[in-house]
């Protein structure tokens, strides 16, 4: 059976490294269900920060430990990336995949294009915007893929390439247990830097705050703008109403999710934003600005500007909310889209 090997910049430390690109992880557990773990390696470019291989789920994980270094670092680590990829590909036929288009991608590309391999690269976010100098290093024979139509778009325009698929990753499983009160109004949960536009949130809750004086939100999240954040809340009298939290392990952010009724999401550019589908598992509404992923769902609410994000949550909030789970993503099928442009279907 042909090898399949995944590239990408990080992969979790060990199997309880939640918080390590979680979707990533999601996407290896699916396809588990669908090949042989032993068809199947993982080559970490930057973390962990180590060389040491290991097991993660019966995958093999070959680190390259890079540790995010720069200079002649970087160098060495794509030497040190494609001796590993040599290393593991033999003389077998395989495949390469890799996500972000990044170092990641540089590396595997490279080795690809030698090995007469096929090769994947799967833009994961804002690598997908212009002014990414790993475009050009990156072989021009390798396929494109992007998680939404979005993201796509952004692409095509800003580097006159289309994308062969556009395929989302699977969602996660969730343990969805009863839940007693939805106590939680309105959650964010994203890292606190200026893409994802926390200070919106705040601001977005300081609108509904007018109208509707018991208003209780959380925010999640970790990252540079965390002191801004609290500075906002002590400012606009929000103590009462917004609690702050730093990262937390991702089972609680779905307990969180199951406590709450609607996420808020005012990021404004996103790859494919798999917050979106696991809040829906959980029950809530999203809203959202018209980025990533978007769910084919009256759940999943699109909005134009920051009014508009008070006005369709001061509706939902005024009225009885449905918290039935939606499943926005069919899983077998994505996994199944990927392993066709694998070759492996």
């Amino acid at each position: 059976m042909t090898k399949l090997i995944l590239v990408s910049p990080g992969f979790p430390a060990d199997e309880n490294d939640s918080a390590a690109v979680p979707y990533l992880q999601d996407y290896c557990l699916h396809l588990l269900k669908k090949v042989p773990a032993e068809n199947i390696n993982i080559v970490s470019t930057q973390y962990p920060y180590t060389p040491k291989p290991y097991l993660w789920n019966g995958i093999q994980v070959y680190p390259i430990g890079g540790k995010n270094r720069k200079g002649i670092y970087q160098l060495i680590n794509h030497i040190k990336t494609k001796k590993r990829l040599k290393s593991i590909v033999g003389k077998e036929p395989a495949v390469i995949h890799a996500f972000w288009l990044s170092d990641a991608a540089m590396s595997a590309s490279s080795f690809a294009a030698k090995r007469k391999l096929p090769c994947l690269v799967t833009l994961m976010g804002q690598d997908a915007k212009a002014g990414n100098p790993y475009f050009k290093l990156v072989s021009k024979h390798v396929a494109f893929t992007s998680l939404c139509n979005f993201q796509a778009n952004v692409f095509r325009n800003d580097y006159q390439t289309v994308v062969k698929a556009v395929i989302p990753l699977p969602l996660p499983s969730i343990d969805l247990r009863p839940v007693i009160s939805r106590s939680i109004d309105l959650l964010f949960v994203g890292s606190y830097i200026q893409v994802k536009q926390p200070l919106q949130f705040i601001e977005i809750v300081a609108e509904i705050k007018k109208k509707h004086s018991g208003v209780r939100a959380v925010m999640i999240g970790g990252g540079p703008l965390l002191a801004e954040i609290n500075s906002r809340v002590v400012a606009l009298h929000l103590q009462d109403h917004i609690v702050v939290l730093e990262s937390i392990n991702r089972d609680e952010v779905f307990e969180y999710m199951q406590r709450s009724k609607i996420l808020v999401h005012t990021s404004s550019f996103e790859g494919q934003c798999n917050v979106y589908g696991e809040a829906l598992l959980c029950g809530m509404h999203v809203l959202s600005y018209n980025v990533g992923y978007i769910a084919d769902s009256p759940k999943h609410i699109v909005c134009a500007d920051k009014n508009e994000f008070v006005l369709k949550i001061m509706q939902l909030l005024l009225h009885p909310i449905n918290f039935t789970p939606v499943r926005s993503i069919d899983d077998e099928q994505c996994i199944n889209a990927y392993l066709n442009l694998y070759g492996m279907s």
